[in-house]
C-alpha cells in the first residue's frame, strides 16, 4: 500500500471514531433528557403543586379544549363581555360572563333592580358563576323604555289595560335564552333566572304567567307579591284581569310552578329606600322580609286547602340585608338557584 492510501484510510478511521464519539454523547444526552423528563413528571404527579404539574394540565386542559366539539365563532368569550342582544325593534344590551372552568354548566340569567345596573348585577353574579361553573348573563331593561309597568310588572297591562302576551316583556326572555344557547351551540342547556328586589318582582309575576323553560325560577327580596287571590288588583293579586289569566286553572299552575322565595333575613327595613309603601303593599307586610313570608305562607294553606301541588321553596340568607351582592354570594345561593344537594 502506497504513503499516499495509507494516509487516506488513517484520516477516514480518524474521522469514523470522531463520529462514533459524537453519536454516542447525543444518545448520552437524550437519554439523559429523557429520564429527566420522566423524573420531573413523576415527581410533579406525587406533588401537584408544582410548575411541572402546572404546565402539565395546561397541555391536558389544551388538548380537552382540541378535542372537544367544535363551538361557534360568536359563543360567549371567557371572562366578563358584553354585546347587543338583536330582539326585533327593540335591541336589548346584555352582559355576560364566563369562567374559565366553564365547560357545559348551566345557564343563569340574572334580572338587576330598581337602579337599571345590569353591569354591576353581573359582577354580583361572578362568584356564583364562579362556583357553580355556570354561565351568567344579565339584560338591560333601561328606565325609558321599561319603566315599572313594562318591568316590574312584565307588561301584562299598559295603563292598566291588559296586552296581549307576544306584548308582554316576559316574551322577550325565550328570545334571549334561545340566543345564548346557539351560541354555546348547546340547544339542551339547563337555565334557571334569578333576580334580586325589582327583578324579584318581574320574577314573582313571571311565575305567574310564562313559567316555561327555566328548572327554577329565584326571586330575591321582592319589595311587593303576586298573592294567588283575586281579592286584589294585578300587581299584588290577579283581580281585574281577564279571565282565561285570573281563573282556579291559572292559580293552581302559578302554585305548581318552580319558583323560589330567597329572602335576606335581615331585609326588614320598613323605611327602607325604594320601597312600596302603597296601600296594597302595606297590606302584605311592612318590609321585603315580612312580606315574602306572608305571600309563602298563604300560597302553601291554599295549595293545601284545595288539594293543589305547591312547587315553591323558601330559602334565607341569615344575616343579609337588601343587598344583591351579598344575596348572590351567601352560602346559600346555590341552595336557591339549584335546589339543596342530596347527602
Amino acid at each position: 500500500m502506497n504513503p499516499v492510501t495509507s494516509d487516506r484510510l488513517s484520516l477516514r478511521t480518524a474521522w469514523m471514531k470522531v463520529a462514533l464519539v459524537v453519536l454516542a454523547g447525543a444518545v448520552s444526552v437524550a437519554s439523559a433528557v429523557a429520564a429527566s423528563a420522566n423524573s420531573a413528571d413523576r415527581a410533579a404527579r406525587s406533588n401537584p403543586g408544582t410548575p411541572v404539574r402546572a404546565a402539565a394540565d395546561a397541555a391536558e386542559r389544551a388538548a380537552d379544549s382540541a378535542s372537544a366539539a367544535p363551538r361557534s365563532a360568536t359563543a360567549l368569550p371567557v371572562g366578563s363581555s358584553d354585546y347587543e342582544f338583536a330582539n326585533g325593534a327593540e335591541p336589548i344590551r346584555v352582559f355576560a360572563y364566563k369562567p374559565a372552568t366553564y365547560r357545559d354548566g348551566p345557564l343563569i340569567v340574572v334580572f338587576h333592580g330598581v337602579a337599571r345596573n345590569a353591569e354591576d348585577y353581573r359582577n354580583f353574579a361572578i362568584n356564583l358563576a364562579e362556583r357553580s361553573r355556570a354561565l351568567v348573563v344579565t339584560p338591560l331593561f333601561d328606565r325609558a323604555r321599561f319603566p315599572m309597568e313594562r318591568y316590574q310588572r312584565g307588561g301584562i297591562t299598559r295603563a292598566g289595560k291588559p296586552q296581549p302576551p307576544e306584548a308582554w316583556t316576559f316574551s322577550v326572555l325565550p328570545r334571549l335564552v334561545a340566543d345564548v344557547l346557539a351560541k354555546e351551540e348547546r340547544p339542551d342547556l339547563p337555565f334557571y333566572y334569578l333576580g334580586h328586589s325589582a327583578g324579584g318582582q318581574f320574577l314573582a309575576r313571571l311565575a305567574a304567567f310564562r313559567p316555561e323553560g327555566p328548572v327554577r325560577i329565584i326571586a330575591a327580596n321582592p319589595g311587593s307579591h303576586l298573592f294567588p287571590t283575586r281579592d286584589a288588583d294585578f300587581g299584588y293579586g290577579f283581580g281585574a284581569l281577564p279571565t282565561e289569566w285570573s281563573d282556579d286553572a291559572s292559580l293552581r299552575r302559578y302554585l305548581a310552578t318552580p319558583l323560589t322565595f330567597y329572602l335576606g333575613t335581615a331585609d326588614t327595613d320598613p323605611d327602607a329606600k325604594s320601597l312600596d309603601r302603597s296601600a296594597a303593599a302595606l297590606r302584605q307586610g311592612a318590609s321585603r322580609y315580612e312580606r315574602g313570608h306572608a305571600c309563602f305562607a298563604f300560597a302553601r294553606a291554599l295549595a293545601a286547602e284545595r288539594g293543589w301541588t305547591f312547587s315553591w321553596r323558601l330559602v334565607e340568607a341569615a344575616g343579609v340585608g337588601h343587598d344583591a351582592a351579598m344575596m348572590f354570594a351567601a352560602p346559600e345561593a346555590m341552595e336557591a338557584v339549584f335546589g339543596r344537594p342530596e347527602r
